[in-house]
């Protein structure tokens, strides 16, 4: 049975390294693939190029975030490995094109991705999400602070001018974590929310080890024992 990890959340909460140090950590144990939204195949990488460099409608933005979704999770299907991390997903598509704009299309897009979630798999998914919060003051002082995006990839990331309120961001995805625990797309303790404000880098990646860990260890029923090892 395939597992997907998901680590969702605002730029500046330390959610694309701790997606690296969860895939270092876990990659001791066991195979893993790694993946981010959009992109993962051509057609991903293709949306993603399209939908950061131009001004789309918040309609286009989500049509393209669901395109790009449902060729990545063909491939999780017929990939091999049966454990998968995902650099953004379908949580991030409901905070950003349905809570921040408020459109009302909530309904919709729920009714959406449930059919993609589920469609292309012959069995039952573990899903695991994990938000990574920071607050809005704390984003734009990481932001001035940033090394792994250059001036240039900043100032022409068009999802990021769109969707610029930090703060507002913020309550989005708070609400998307109750939505998703409402609507059962996981098991509500598969889900979970960690405020990154005043947490190190360090302190981040070991709370999410440390969840996904527990998670993991009860899906597993301790049939899994961690390589926690420390790389030379």
């Amino acid at each position: 049975m395939k597992t997907i990890i998901a680590i969702d959340g605002p730029d500046y909460s330390g959610k694309t390294h701790a997606v690296r140090s969860l895939y270092d950590f876990l990659s001791k144990t066991m195979l893993v693939e790694r993946h981010r939204e959009p992109g993962g195949t051509p057609v991903g990488e293709a949306v993603r190029d399209i939908v950061k460099s131009n001004s789309l409608s918040n309609t286009s933005n989500l049509f393209a975030m669901l395109l790009s979704r449902s060729v990545l999770l063909e491939h999780v299907a017929e990939s091999p490995t049966n454990l998968h991390i995902f650099d953004r997903s379908d949580m991030s598509t409901y905070a950003y094109q349905c809570e921040y704009i408020e459109d009302n299309e909530a309904d919709r897009v729920f009714a959406a991705t449930r059919t993609i979630i589920n469609r292309p798999f012959e069995e039952p998914v573990n899903r695991i999400y994990l938000v990574l919060d920071v607050n809005g003051k704390v984003s734009a002082q990481r932001k001035l602070e940033c090394s792994d995006r250059d001036n240039a990839d900043l100032e022409n990331d068009a999802i990021e001018k769109a969707y610029s309120d930090a703060d507002r961001l913020s309550g989005c995805y708070r609400k998307a974590v109750s939505k998703y625990k409402e609507w059962n797309l996981a098991e509500p303790e598969n889900i979970t929310l960690i405020d990154t404000s005043e947490l190190t880098i360090e302190q981040t990646v070991g709370k999410v080890i440390e969840f996904v860990k527990d998670r993991l260890e009860e899906i597993y029923a301790g049939n899994i024992r961690f390589n926690e090892s420390k790389s030379i």
